[in-house]
Formats: structure tokens, C-alpha cells, sequence
């Protein structure tokens, strides 16, 4: 309705509600893989032959993983959406037990991985030298993140510090951000060094 604000809901409701669906269907995922290895082996035992509801059970259950399984990743991307929102806006996670601060602490320590910040690092290298060697058409089916080739030493500077050490984990979540901005439309060259130089500044207030 017009002149009527768009009703907006705290994220780390939404984040909270992701978590607990998440953990629900790999739950209800694990059970029907368990029933259809159950039923597998009734199928191939030589006692008698499979009656058709076994067989059908398996089909069954086949399909409800494949559903649990597209529900728990569409949950966890929407859970590390809300996370990351909060993670950005500074929300503080010490000294705190509740749900909310649980999640986002989960969320900084899987950002703050070695392993995700070491691919991190080479997503970031590897856009650069794409762009370098890109002639952009409409066809291309990965667009190029603007700006970066024309800022690769600044890239290098903070793909070496992202490499180095978590450091805050809002520059973490900012780069995650530049890696997925569309290049129509995106920001220019003068935007992502700017972006580029508050998460370098980030970056360098590593933990006590």
C-alpha cells in the first residue's frame, strides 16, 4: 500500500529461524538416508524377492532427501545472509550465551577459518587477473567485479593480510560483498579502492 513502510524484521530473527530449520532437515535427512539404506538392504536381500512398497519406499524416501537437502542449503545461505548483516552493522558477541550471539559467533569462525580465508584470498587474486584479461561482452557468463585490476596492488596488499590472519571479521564480510557485486551497475574503481582501503584498515586490528 502506498505511503505504508515495508514491514522489516530484525535479522537476527531471521537468523535464528534459519538456524533452527537448518538443523531440522539435516536431522530429517540423516533419518531418511538411514531408512533408505534400511530399505537397500531389503531390496538386494536374496530371502525373497522386493515387494513393490519397498521399492517404493526407497523412491519415496530418495526424493525427501533430495527436498532436506535443497531446504538445509537454501536455511544455511539465509542464515549466513542474516549473520553477515549483523557481523557488518558491529554486533558484539562477548560475553554473550543467547541464540543470536551463538549464531554469529559460529558465523565468525567459519569466516575467520584458514581455509576460508586462504579462499578468500585466491578469489580475490583471481578476479584481478581476470580482469586483466577480459574484453567484456553481454555473453560473458561471470561478470567482472569493476575496478579491481585497476587497484591489483591494494588487492595483493589485502589478499596478504586476509592470508595472515582473520583480523575483523566485518573486512572479511565486506570483501565477501565486492566478490559478488554485479559488474552493470557495480561500483567503479575509485569505490572499490575506497572499499578496499576501510577493509585494509580493518584488517590490520588483528584480536588481543
Amino acid at each position: 500500500m502506498l505511503g505504508v513502510p515495508a514491514r522489516t524484521s530484525w535479522p537476527g530473527a531471521d537468523l535464528v529461524a534459519a538456524r533452527s530449520l537448518e538443523r531440522i532437515a539435516r536431522r530429517h535427512r540423516s533419518a531418511l538416508i538411514v531408512l533408505v539404506a534400511c530399505a537397500l538392504l531389503v531390496r538386494v536381500a536374496p530371502v525373497h524377492d522386493p515387494k513393490p512398497l519397498v521399492v517404493g519406499l526407497i523412491a519415496f524416501s530418495g526424493l525427501a532427501v533430495a527436498i532436506e537437502t535443497v531446504i538445509a542449503l537454501w536455511a544455511r545461505d539465509r542464515r549466513d545472509t542474516r549473520a553477515d548483516e549483523l557481523i557488518a552493522a558491529g554486533f558484539v558477541v562477548s560475553g554473550r550465551a543467547d541464540q543470536v550471539s551463538r549464531a554469529v559467533a559460529e558465523r565468525i569462525d567459519e569466516l575467520g577459518s584458514a581455509r576460508a580465508r586462504r579462499r578468500l584470498a585466491d578469489n580475490l587474486r583471481w578476479h584481478v587477473g581476470r580482469e586483466r584479461d577480459l574484453v567484456w561482452t553481454r555473453n560473458t557468463r561471470v561478470p567482472a567485479v569493476r575496478g579491481f585490476a585497476r587497484n591489483a596492488d591494494l588487492i595483493e596488499r589485502v589478499a596478504a593480510a586476509v592470508e595472515d590472519g582473520p583480523g575483523d571479521p566485518r573486512a572479511l564480510v565486506r570483501l565477501n560483498g565486492l566478490l559478488v557485486t554485479p559488474y552493470t551497475g557495480g561500483p567503479g574503481a575509485g569505490d572499490v579502492r575506497e572499499a578496499l582501503e576501510e577493509v585494509s584498515v580493518l584488517l590490520d586490528r588483528r584480536p588481543a
